[in-house]
């Protein structure tokens, strides 16, 4: 499945596209936060280094938070807006269950 997944709730913003688990392109966008203004051309060239047609996305990952409120409105307008156009699901994702899986691993708890 290749999934296109977008970070807009911190100052700066990612873009990834994976496919089955494979990551094929990954770039943070670090000029402060103007996602309304960069987020569709980061998604872009993101298409663009790897030859991924956007129809051929299977679905999509937003980042829900926490963050920024406006970061994550533009994150969630956009990827809602594109998988309504494409009939293709979402998948919204904690920043804060990513964090954990990117420092524990897979399926590791931590009570804070």
């Amino acid at each position: 499945m290749r999934l296109l997944g977008i970070d807009t709730t911190g100052e700066s913003m990612s873009v990834a596209i994976t496919d089955d688990g494979t990551l094929l392109y990954e770039a943070f966008v670090n000029i402060g936060k103007k996602h309304s203004q960069t987020l569709l051309a980061a998604v872009d060239q993101a298409l663009f280094v790897t030859g991924v047609p956007l129809p051929q996305i299977d679905a999509f990952a937003v980042s829900r938070g926490p963050g920024s409120f406006t970061g994550i409105r533009i994150g969630t307008a956009t990827v809602s807006a594109l998988s309504y156009a494409l009939g293709k699901p979402v998948y919204a994702v904690s920043t804060l269950d990513a964090l954990l899986e990117n420092v524990t691993g897979a399926g590791a708890a931590c009570a804070i």
